[in-house]
């Protein structure tokens, strides 16, 4: 892995209305919302990032994410 490809985080929107996901990479960054969350879990697997986190509102933690493997 080349750390170079950025970070992914995927969480629940601020309003609790839907989802959300922000890549960054240093000073670069894009994110993404969506009332649906398979459509934040695909836009999120499409990040070129070397790191996919999920944020788990009950421990207030963030989770590795592996994306789902194209066939």
């Amino acid at each position: 892995m080349t750390d170079s490809g950025g970070t992914v985080r995927i969480r629940r929107s601020e309003s609790g209305h839907g989802w959300e996901a922000r890549w960054e990479r240093g000073d670069v960054g894009s994110s993404f919302r969506d009332r649906e969350k398979d459509a934040v879990l695909r836009w999120a697997a499409s990040r070129p990032a070397d790191y996919w986190l999920t944020h788990d509102p009950d421990a207030d933690e963030w989770i590795p994410w592996t994306p789902p493997s194209e066939r």
